[in-house]
């Protein structure tokens, strides 16, 4: 599940995927066939609405590209909103379509809890129709995450507490040999104790925050080492 702190900073990411059946264009009330223009299809884009108190004074709102011409929109890699946040009582996504000749208009919308949603999981939810017509089932696929503010530094607050460490432990150094002729190199190798079981780190772009989660960047840190040289082999 994903679980928000009452009294520390988190990050709420939600990843779009996909969305499906969603209502086509139909004969407007004069009688004219709009379908003769789009082929009965949309240009879909989603509207997130975070509500943070119970009052819903303090909403936080991020919108998606729109997918031109179709009823069955894929945001491949998924589109990645971040929502900065102490609290959350619920997020209310809505499906907005941009139609071209009527202007915007909400076809369908849903309400999900927040509290009751499972953690990096891609999951479809069905959305309510917003307009008087018979349609198939309409739904969106989500995945969540919650970030801890441990995973959710900037670059320069990662670069802070990085100096920070340095100097922290720069007296408990200590400057070895250097290697000798005993010594061969072994090669580089993936450090297995950094991101996840194959070295993996990833983030929605180059500047971070990295963590285990998939997204649209990874990287992996290798580390090159030295092993001795036995004369009997």
């Amino acid at each position: 599940m994903v679980h928000l702190s009452h009294e520390h900073h988190h990050t709420l990411r939600v990843h779009l995927h996909k969305l499906t059946n969603v209502p086509p264009l139909v004969a407007t009330t004069d009688g004219n066939d709009t379908h003769k223009w789009g082929g009965g299809k949309r240009d879909p884009y989603v509207v997130f609405t975070l509500y943070v108190n119970d009052d819903n004074e303090e909403n936080i709102e991020h919108t998606s590209a729109a997918v031109p011409r179709t009823l069955n929109p894929t945001w491949s890699p998924p589109a990645v909103f971040d929502f900065s946040v102490t609290q959350a009582k619920a997020l209310r996504l809505y499906v907005t379509i941009h139609d071209y000749l009527n202007g915007d208009s909400v076809l369908a919308s849903t309400l999900i809890d927040v509290d009751a949603v499972e953690s990096c999981c891609e999951t479809p939810y069905r959305l309510s129709p917003q307009i008087p017509q018979r349609q198939a089932k309409c739904h969106i696929w989500l995945s969540f995450e919650s970030i801890c503010p441990s995973t959710n530094q900037t670059p320069d607050e990662r670069s802070r507490w990085e100096y920070q460490q340095r100097l922290d432990t720069d007296g408990e150094w200590e400057v070895v040999d250097e290697a000798g002729d005993h010594a061969v190199h072994a090669g580089w190798r993936v450090d297995q104790d950094y991101g996840d079981g194959d070295g993996w780190a990833y983030a929605v772009s180059m500047e971070g925050p990295w963590n285990l989660h998939s997204a649209t960047f990874r990287r992996r840190r290798w580390v090159c080492e030295e092993e001795a040289n036995n004369a009997d082999t």
